[in-house]
């Protein structure tokens, strides 16, 4: 039964999957023999990001900056329980409102997979010009890379490297 199970389970998540649901995010749960799907662990809510243009100014005037290929990421600790995330993605980026939006669905994608490993910082994420033309593969690798270096600041945050 047990590997009957498995087995179902298994076809549910590959059927996910194929439907561009990401795995890592889909949680399966049978409940009365059925298969019950939920996503929530993985959502943005609005405490995990920045909203008032305070936020935005103070971040712009007291931080500290790490440079990715095609994003600048400005962050200062927060005295909240998590991470919060603010994006810039100017017109200066792209006049076209389809490119920018297209920029910050996939900051938003990967930050929502990333933070509950980031440490308890404000991030606020500029886009840079060249992230127009890049593929999303090459601005998610980007992004993974920026992430890794945030959440190493998680570690050292005890020593003392980041100024508060």
């Amino acid at each position: 039964l047990r590997r009957r199970l498995l087995a179902q389970a298994t076809r549910v998540a590959d059927r996910l999957v194929a439907e561009g649901l990401r795995a890592r995010c889909v949680h399966i749960k049978i409940r009365d023999g059925h298969f019950i799907t939920e996503s929530r662990q993985c959502t943005l809510p609005r405490t995990a990001r920045l909203l008032k243009p305070g936020d935005f100014a103070a971040l712009r005037t007291a931080s500290r900056r790490l440079n990715a290929r095609h994003f600048i990421a400005e962050f200062a600790p927060n005295n909240r329980a998590g991470c919060r995330l603010g994006q810039a993605v100017s017109r200066r980026v792209s006049k076209r409102a389809v490119d920018r939006n297209r920029i910050k669905r996939l900051i938003r994608d990967s930050y929502r997979h990333m933070r509950l490993q980031l440490p308890a910082i404000d991030i606020l994420l500029i886009a840079r010009t060249s992230a127009v033309q890049t593929p999303a593969a090459t601005l998610r690798e980007d992004l993974s890379i920026l992430w890794a270096k945030l959440a190493a600041l998680k570690a050292s945050a005890a020593n003392g490297t980041m100024r508060g």
